[in-house]
């Protein structure tokens, strides 16, 4: 049996050629390191990092798996080697270190989304806490096996090109869209659109494979379960936030959107359930300035109201109007908008 290693022993190895020994002599070094890490300085860990790599090469494929396993949760490995591995060619390899390793930066993810494989990218997706410069590039790869496990993946952040990118995959890939149903911490505007998706290709792959199915069960039944999976709340309490009145209203729950609506305006809901109804958006606009809402959400449900896209150059004009509307006296305004309306129609 190989024995420990003293400083100058590893000094000895660094300099010397153990390659018919090398499985072994890694298999003890990585033990003996597991052991001494509390203990040992910059200087003995940057001596075993060269050690590491310069035993690592030629080795066999289970050997270097053995390492990466033992490697990566640390906090303090070598890095260098660590590097290597995460950008091992074999993804099995570099697998533990993409989705455990602390020690790999933006710019090393980056990198490796970037140039890998789509198996190394499938597990570099699983890694907690993947900020949005890394899940871009995942993304507009496209790849099932990737989104799939970045959208189970509850702590990754995606940005709102990502997002908006991914209700574009969702409408022409079922298992993309069946997946997206379940993940809803999305930006508010993403998870109207997601959801309007998801449901679509859903209904038509069962619809398809049931041909005999009649159509308004299944689409009930996806309706009942995309809901239940995104834990809406069961009654409209006085603290509904934004998105949930967002992501009802692109689920057509209009009676709840209703009813958020007016508790947070402070309106009747008979003039607010008008609001919704009525063609034109400019009453809706008055109630959801009256309601307080960002923005980005009234892009939401601008977005289901009229049937476009998020980006959608239609949306720039009520956008404006909503940015310039000073809801003052919000009931008052939405009489005379509604009552204009009517007269309009009657003409």
């Amino acid at each position: 049996m190989i024995q420990s290693l003293s400083l100058s022993g590893l000094e000895d190895l660094a300099a010397g050629d153990y390659s018919p020994r090398r499985d072994a002599i890694l298999s003890t070094l990585t033990d003996q390191y597991l052991e001494l890490e509390p203990r040992l300085s910059d200087r003995h860990i940057e001596l075993y990092d060269n050690v590491f790599q310069l035993l690592v090469t030629g080795i066999e494929l289970h050997a270097r798996l053995a390492l990466a396993e033992k490697l990566a949760p640390m906090k303090r490995a070598p890095r260098e080697i660590v590097r290597d591995l995460a950008n091992d060619d074999y993804a099995i390899v570099a697998s533990p270190i993409l989705r455990h390793s602390p020690l790999l930066d933006e710019a090393d993810l980056v990198g490796i989304a970037t140039r890998k494989s789509e198996a190394h990218r499938a597990a570099l997706a699983q890694r907690p806490n993947l900020n949005t410069a890394v899940t871009d590039v995942l993304v507009n790869k496209r790849e099932q096996s990737v989104l799939v496990a970045l959208i189970g993946n509850d702590t990754a952040k995606l940005s709102s090109a990502g997002a908006t990118t991914l209700t574009d995959i969702a409408s022409q890939n079922a298992v993309v869209a069946q997946s997206l149903a379940s993940r809803l911490q999305l930006p508010a505007t993403a998870v109207t659109q997601i959801l309007i998706a998801a449901r679509a290709v859903v209904v038509s792959t069962l619809s398809h494979a049931e041909p005999d199915a009649r159509a308004s069960e299944i689409t009930g039944a996806v309706r009942r379960g995309v809901e239940a999976v995104g834990a809406l709340p069961e009654t409209m309490s006085d603290d509904v936030n934004e998105q949930q009145i967002v992501t009802l209203y692109g689920l057509g729950q209009i009676e709840d959107v209703v009813l958020g609506l007016a508790r947070r305006a402070e309106l009747d809901p008979a003039i607010v359930r008008r609001a919704l109804e009525v063609p034109c958006t400019d009453a809706l606009l008055i109630v959801m300035k009256a309601a307080g809402f960002e923005r980005q959400h009234a892009q939401g449900i601008l977005s289901v109201k009229m049937s476009v896209a998020l980006n959608s150059p239609a949306l720039l004009e009520p956008l404006g109007q909503y940015d310039r509307i000073n809801a003052a006296d919000p009931a008052r305004m939405l009489v005379f908008v509604l009552s204009r309306h009517v007269t309009a129609v009657a003409h």
